[in-house]
């Protein structure tokens, strides 16, 4: 009914098209896929760029004032159907809705699970994106039995099958390796918690009531509550390092100027409330002797950070240790200020790049210099404590550039090579069998 309206106003203004030849809507991030999976209607337009005032090719001359009369047109006869057919379409939705919460009845999964080896803030992303979408889930704030393996509290997120969003969720979690079509015009779907590697675990029980415990996202594991940094008795703070929200604090300190330093041997600490706390290897250490002038707001700025970020902190109260290192040991090294150079351009792959530098920059809200892979012989990398390689072919690079990589490590320089960027490192005799994973 839709099409009839859309062909009626194109053929009016004696505009050619097609349909049902060339694309397909199995991705439901594209924006007429999503609809369809919220009991809406999703219609795909596609129509060529005039990218200038006039295009010209073997079928017609169009203007860029023809292009944007069409997207008016359809827009135009969108809405018309939208009127007629009022009732029809809020019918459409209720049906949809309805069956979606039978057909998640029905089903054999009662529930996905999804874990996060103990890092809770990967389990409050995932709660956040999938409520944006109106996805009923839940982080138990207290330990959960699942298949007969324990997880501690905040490390799940449960979500159940027996919701109106059962199709969406199926979309999401769904593994598909094999496909009636082999042909696809984009990517055929996305494993959301993969995104987050997160463990899915597919739950055919019923789920028990103590499951379905509703915790905000946004606020941080009261698991930790008996932990919590007591700021005024605290001579220090360690940072869990495996929480994905610990960059994102940490950064701050380029404008605070905080000395960090890093745990590189476990070791077990008092707390200050007394108690007897294991700290990683790898964990964030920040000491009041080298941060006197700041203290104050460091130490309000860790406790703040206990309860609004996904972060494990621990106020330590004492210099001596029970086990491993004391505090004053050359074991806790300075950890410097990242300075990040993050190679993009002719050789690259933008995605990757792109991808990477909005990790960083709203991520983990570190700043990156961006600089081009043609011109970065012209760089010198002393001023930066990290390179990163996006994958990539680096095929303008020759044996200078080697060198050059060369001279930064062995001069103390850390290079961050991911995916293809990797085998130009081996290729080129950077790095060995034994140093990459």
């Amino acid at each position: 009914k839709f099409a009839t309206e859309h062909a009626k106003v194109l053929d009016a203004a004696d505009e050619l098209y097609f349909s049902e030849e060339r694309f397909d809507d199995f991705y439901m991030g594209k924006g007429s896929t999503y609809p369809d999976l919220h009991g809406a209607i999703g219609i795909l337009f596609e129509q060529g760029s005039t990218r200038g005032l006039l295009s010209k090719n073997s079928r017609y001359d169009r203007t860029f004032a023809e292009t944007v009369a069409n997207q008016v047109r359809t827009s135009l006869s969108s809405l018309t159907m939208l009127g007629n057919l009022h009732d029809e379409l809020l019918k459409h939705q209720q049906r949809f809705y309805a069956e979606a919460v039978a057909m998640g009845k029905k089903s054999p999964i009662r529930a996905y699970v999804l874990h996060a080896e103990g890092d809770t803030s990967r389990v409050a992303e995932i709660a956040k994106q999938l409520g944006r979408h109106d996805i009923k889930v839940y982080v138990p704030d207290t330990g959960v039995t699942v298949d007969g393996n324990k997880y501690a509290a905040g490390t799940v997120a449960i979500v159940p099958t027996e919701q109106p969003e059962y199709r969406f969720v199926e979309s999401l979690m769904q593994r598909a390796q094999s496909f009636k079509e082999n042909i696809f015009y984009d990517v055929s779907a996305w494993t959301a918690p993969l995104a987050l590697d997160l463990e899915i675990i597919e739950h055919k029980s019923d789920l028990p009531d103590e499951w379905r415990v509703a915790k905000s996202p946004s606020a941080g594991s009261s698991a930790r509550s008996e932990t919590a940094p007591a700021p005024n008795d605290a001579i220090g703070f360690s940072i869990d390092p495996v929480s994905f929200d610990v960059p994102a604090l940490i950064s701050g300190r380029a404008q605070d100027e905080i000395e960090v330093r890093g745990a590189y041997e476990p070791f077990a600490a008092i707390d200050t409330n007394g108690k007897r706390v294991k700290v990683a290897r790898g964990s964030w250490l920040v000491m009041k002797s080298s941060n006197l002038e700041a203290w104050e707001s460091i130490a309000n700025r860790m406790t703040d950070a206990e309860s609004e970020l996904h972060v494990t902190i621990h106020g330590l109260s004492a210099g001596l240790t029970p086990e491993g290192p004391d505090l004053g040991s050359n074991d806790h090294r300075v950890i410097p200020k990242p300075e990040i150079l993050l190679v993009v351009g002719d050789g690259t792959s933008g995605l990757d790049a792109g991808s990477i530098w909005h990790t960083l920059d709203t991520r983990f809200r570190m700043p990156a210099t961006l600089v081009n892979a043609d011109s970065l012989s012209r760089v010198d990398l002393s001023d930066y404590t990290c390179v990163v390689l996006p994958s990539g072919s680096y095929r303008g690079w020759d044996e200078s550039m080697v060198d050059k990589i060369k001279s930064y490590t062995s001069g103390g320089g850390t290079v961050v090579a991911i995916g293809s960027a990797i085998g130009w490192l081996k290729s080129n005799e950077l790095l060995s069998k034994q140093e990459y994973v």
